[in-house]
């Protein structure tokens, strides 16, 4: 649990620093009903800004349908992230 919610911790700082923010929302969907839509443990981290729920382009409605995204898409969204995480936390190979 511990190793968890440390990473959670340094996503957390990385993508506050890639999208300038100061906040992030840590969803945990536990059970159809709460939005889950795979059945294993999974910490969503959301940045947010504090330009108001109303207007903010980075909310997502737990309601709304996704769309599956491809290994080549999750793979590009690593690439953009992973020299951001790197800086941030000291990550290496």
């Amino acid at each position: 649990i511990l190793e968890l919610w440390t990473t959670v911790r340094e996503v957390s700082a990385m993508l506050k620093n890639v999208y300038n923010t100061g906040a992030t929302s840590i969803v945990i969907q536990d059970g159809v009903a709460a939005g889950q839509t795979v059945q294993h443990v999974h910490v969503h981290v959301i940045p947010r800004t504090t330009i108001g729920r109303e207007i903010d382009p980075l909310v997502i409605d737990i309601e709304e349908e996704r769309k599956p995204r491809s290994p080549e898409q999750m793979t590009s969204e690593a690439r953009q992230y992973r020299p951001h995480f790197e800086s941030t936390v000291g990550l290496d190979d």
